[in-house]
């Protein structure tokens, strides 16, 4: 009986895994023709802060930046209407990803940026996005992959279930920090997230002094090699001070949240209707294209 349940469960995990591998064949190829590129660091600070603020989940963070990354890649936003794409692509991705219960009002939004808004403008910018989007938020993000390549990450020995816990708690910790640094980098954007999410696994092993760093165990799972993998570990997670970073965070982790909400971290203007995405500040600039082998292999890195 209980072969019978592994077997089903092993099953269960297989189909997933290539339902999440499908989906991530159809993602909408990021480019870099963002003209925010270059404050893109300072978007994504914004936006993680926004999203501690209204506490929401890591996977609505990942894709709320994947949406947005989007968006930005096939429009010309003008700086005072950033502030209110990025609280609209946070509100697509809350109302996909959280609880209904869970998910912020525009009300909630809105007072993250003083009330600078309209209510009609948080309905307009979302109305924009979707259509962008073509209404598909079936997006497999890092967030997601890690979540399901974590299953195979840790040693589990069922005789201590104490020492699991503390092995798997701190596990948990550096993996939420590596998924973290993972957004702030753009290159990591424009590959697979399943790529990104082993080699956040793997920095997570070596911060922890497991290893090997990629088991077979992981390579069997995620159909990444450590050859694959470990020039990501090298050069965005475990190189110059991530890890320092990290250790110092972990050993004195400063919960405080700011009381005054994240208005100033965007410039942000007064805007209070929209007639079109002309007059909104936001103009259309090309069209998306399908991120999927074909366009991968054309792709120079």
């Amino acid at each position: 009986m209980a072969t019978h349940s592994s077997s089903r469960y092993e099953g269960f995990l297989k189909e997933y895994l290539a339902t999440l591998k499908s989906q991530e064949e159809s993602m909408v190829q990021i480019n870099g023709n963002s003209p925010q590129l270059r404050i893109r660091k300072y978007i994504v600070d914004w936006l993680c802060n926004a999203c501690e603020l209204l506490k929401l989940d890591q996977c609505t963070v990942h894709l709320a930046l994947y949406i947005l990354d989007v968006f930005m890649d096939g429009h010309n936003i003008e700086c005072p209407q950033q502030s209110l794409v990025t609280l609209g692509c946070i509100w697509v991705a809350a109302k996909f990803e959280e609880k209904e219960t869970r998910v912020p009002r525009a009300t909630d939004l809105n007072k993250l940026v003083m009330d600078r808004f309209s209510i009609g403008s948080f309905v307009a910018v979302e109305a924009m996005i979707l259509r962008h989007l073509r209404w598909n938020l079936s997006v497999p993000t890092s967030a997601i992959f890690s979540n399901f390549f974590a299953l195979a990450a840790l040693p589990h020995d069922p005789g201590d279930h104490s020492t699991y816990r503390r092995l798997s708690e701190r596990f948990n910790y550096y993996l939420s920090y590596f998924l973290q640094e993972s957004l702030k980098e753009f290159v990591l954007s424009t590959i697979r997230p399943s790529k990104t999410a082993s080699a956040c696994i793997a920095a997570s092993r070596r911060s922890m002094g497991l290893f090997p760093i990629w088991t077979e165990p992981l390579a069997q799972l995620t159909g990444y090699s450590l050859s694959e993998v470990l020039p990501l570990v090298d050069l965005y997670f475990c190189g110059n001070s991530s890890l320092v970073i990290a250790n110092a965070s972990l050993s004195s982790c400063d919960n405080e949240t700011p009381d005054s909400g994240v208005a100033s971290d965007i410039e942000v203007s007064n805007t209070d209707s929209v007639d079109s995405d002309r007059s909104f500040g936001i103009t259309p600039k090309r069209k998306q294209v399908s991120y999927n082998s074909d366009t991968t292999k054309r792709r120079k890195n």
